[in-house]
C-alpha cells in the first residue's frame, strides 16, 4: 500500500498552521525550504563531483541531486498549504467566536 506522503504533508502543515499561535508567514517558510533544498541538492553534487566513479553515473547523481531539491520544495508547498489551511481556520474560528 502506497504512503499518501503528500496527504500528510498538508495535515501537518494544517496543524502547524492552526496550533501555532497568530499568522504564519508562509513566503519565508516558502523561501527557506527553496534554501534548504537548493543546499540540499548542492550538497549531493559536490559529493557526487568529488566520487571516483564513471562520468554516466556522475550525471545521473547530479539528475537525482537536483530531484531531490525540487522534491522537497514540492513538500513544502503542500505543507505551506496546509499551514495556510489551518491559518484560514483559526482565523475564522476566532471571528465566529467574537
Amino acid at each position: 500500500m502506497a504512503v499518501p506522503w503528500l496527504l500528510i504533508t498538508i495535515v501537518a502543515g494544517f496543524a502547524y498552521g492552526a496550533l501555532k499561535p497568530g499568522r504564519q508567514r508562509k513566503a519565508r517558510l516558502l523561501g527557506e525550504a527553496f534554501l534548504f533544498g537548493l543546499i540540499l541538492a548542492g550538497l549531493f553534487v559536490v559529493l557526487d563531483l568529488f566520487l571516483n566513479i564513471p562520468i554516466i553515473l556522475k550525471i545521473a547523481g547530479v539528475a537525482l541531486a537536483i530531484l531531490i531539491g525540487v522534491t522537497v520544495f514540492v513538500f513544502v508547498l503542500f505543507f505551506v498549504i496546509g499551514v495556510w489551511l489551518g491559518d484560514l481556520v483559526t482565523g475564522s474560528l476566532r471571528r465566529a467566536a467574537t
